[in-house]
């Protein structure tokens, strides 16, 4: 993917897009004092409902570890039409420092195991063509 530390963060988020990867917070406002998450309060969620029909090749959304994928269970999910709630998630390890329960390499292994997931069916729907 080439979208490592040692790139400046506009030209990472550059290579990630390239490589068919979006980054967006859940909330696109909210009081949070400190860096965790899980102590956001006030959230006000990203229109996820106008990003899904806007682009309708989703394949999966993957969550930067648990808080992200509560507060979109919480605030996101319930308020989606139907037809727009079941694009496929997965829960992935929070990349913070601050997630010291696992090693780099393991969250990049999970995190690696979810994108060659995506690269599979995207492989195997276009074989199917």
């Amino acid at each position: 993917m080439g979208a490592g530390p040692e790139l400046s963060y506009k030209k990472r988020t550059q290579q990630l897009l390239r490589s068919g990867i979006a980054l967006w917070d859940v909330c696109a406002q909210g009081f949070r004092p400190g860096s965790l998450d899980s102590n956001i309060s006030n959230p006000i969620p990203n229109d996820f409902a106008a990003f899904l029909r806007k682009h309708k090749h989703i394949k999966l959304i993957a969550f930067n570890g648990q808080p992200a994928a509560k507060l979109y269970r919480k605030y996101v999910l319930d308020n989606l039409p139907e037809l727009l709630r079941h694009t496929p998630s997965a829960i992935l390890p929070s990349t913070s420092p601050a997630n010291a329960s696992l090693s780099l390499e393991k969250k990049l292994k999970q995190w690696r195991k979810a994108l060659c997931i995506i690269d599979i069916n995207v492989a195997e729907k276009s074989i199917l063509r």
